[in-house]
């Protein structure tokens, strides 16, 4: 009897559709210099998707425990070259997109070359997740980890449809599998963000306090939307935006936070940010969260309490993924205006 183990294949856990479906597309509109252009194949299958397919079934999972040693020594081997060549061979990079091209720039350095016997290095790569540029890792909790891998997923497949090439009208479009929102949140299919959360070491059904499953979707929850569980009040809703005259650009509103938790403002509450501030949250997001809040809602006098005197702000690791955030989160939305408002007070609060 063979008792022999195998270990998974890539395509078993970790296929891109994705982006194999941007590279068909891109390879089907093509008019002149590929082989397909020679004659009328018969049923002819897009090269690139073939050759993705046979790859990832052929290939083992290098995270699997009864992976090979010797394949995962080469699998590095053989990155960390093509790294440094992607880096430096300005031929080779203009066939890389620039989201593409830069993850190469940042294996190819000596501090974050793989190495074949750390698991976490191939957990990390086959989520593509090199975000913290300047962080440790593993210092982050899990759902700091999940919202940066969450939001930089969101960020490659806006890259990836933006530098395809063009398209026939009459061809069909994949189905989405992610969009964002200005206030509605950031939502991905729920077997993409299943795959992340595992990659991580998460499960999304204990993150109801930061994901919203419904039906075969899954939402990261727009940070007003956590100011119930991030202040402990009751009732909290989202702030409602008004419409300004058609024609006329109306100033984005400041967050009013009594609204939002649910609470009647009244003169006693003119003074909050002067007597009090919320309670430090238990994870380094959660606090970033509180932060970004009183920024919207212009309680400038609580925000440097909330970081000086409560010493949210002396924990290097606040500021370092505030940095990553900022980064990641999509221009022109309210968590991008937040959270680089909170990084302006940095120099000034002398952190």
């Amino acid at each position: 009897m063979n008792t022999t183990k195998y270990p998974k294949r890539l395509i078993e856990v970790d296929l891109p559709i994705k982006r194999i479906s941007a590279h068909a597309r891109r390879e089907k509109s093509i008019r002149h210099g590929h082989i397909s252009t020679l004659h009328i194949w018969w049923a002819r299958r897009p090269l690139a998707a073939c050759r993705a397919v046979i790859c990832a079934a052929l290939w083992p999972d290098p995270v699997d425990e009864n992976c090979p040693q010797s394949f995962r020594d080469l699998a590095a081997e053989y990155i960390t070259n093509f790294a440094n060549k992607a880096a430096t061979d300005e031929k080779l990079a203009k066939h890389c997109s620039t989201e593409v091209w830069s993850k190469w720039q940042v294996l190819a350095k000596p501090e974050n070359q793989l190495d074949g016997n750390n698991i976490q290095h191939w957990n990390i790569l086959r989520n593509m997740s090199m975000i913290f540029s300047n962080a440790d890792t593993t210092s982050f909790e899990e759902d700091a980890r999940l919202t940066a891998m969450w939001l930089w997923t969101l960020s490659t497949g806006s890259a990836d449809n933006n530098n395809s090439e063009s398209e026939t009208d009459d061809e069909d479009d994949e189905e989405t599998s992610s969009k964002t929102s200005k206030t509605g949140g950031y939502v991905l299919e729920f077997d993409a963000a299943r795959k992340i959360a595992q990659g991580l070491g998460a499960h999304l059904e204990q993150l109801t306090r930061l994901v919203e499953v419904k039906g075969s979707t899954a939402k990261l929850l727009p940070v007003s939307e956590r100011t119930q569980y991030l202040f402990g009040k009751e009732e909290a809703q989202t702030p409602s935006k008004t419409k300004g005259k058609k024609g006329k650009k109306k100033e984005p509103e400041q967050l009013n936070l009594f609204a939002v938790l649910g609470i009647t403002e009244t003169e006693e509450d003119t003074d909050w940010g002067e007597k009090t501030v919320p309670q430090l949250g238990n994870t380094t997001l959660d606090r970033i969260h509180q932060s970004m809040i009183l920024f919207a809602a212009g309680r400038s006098e609580a925000l440097k309490r909330f970081l000086v005197d409560e010493g949210a702000g002396n924990d290097q690791r606040f500021w370092g993924l505030a940095q990553a955030l900022s980064a990641l989160y999509p221009t022109g939305t309210d968590e991008k205006r937040w959270v680089d408002g909170v990084l302006a007070r940095k120099k000034g609060l002398g952190f």
